[in-house]
């Protein structure tokens, strides 16, 4: 488990290492901690924790934080 990986995350689906540093780097760039990523695994997936995600679901999460990320950079630039 590398240094970018939380200390909860044990186990979990192998193929999806590399997509949770990437999920836990949007979590980190977003401000949120990992209730809140967890929460939203829960609301879209019906999975209680983001490990026991396929890569497909994975792959959508993270498109979805980025999507929020972007969404809240385009308010901070409006006047």
């Amino acid at each position: 488990v590398g240094s970018e990986m939380c200390i909860r995350d044990r186990g979990g689906d192998p193929r999806t290492v590399e997509q949770r540093r990437k999920l836990y780097k949007e979590m980190r760039d977003l401000g949120w901690n990992e209730a809140q990523v967890n929460g939203l695994a829960r609301r879209m997936f019906k999975v209680e924790r983001i490990e026991w995600l396929g890569p497909a679901q994975c792959g959508k999460l993270i498109e979805a934080l980025k999507a929020i990320h972007a969404r809240g950079r385009r308010k901070e630039a409006q006047p």
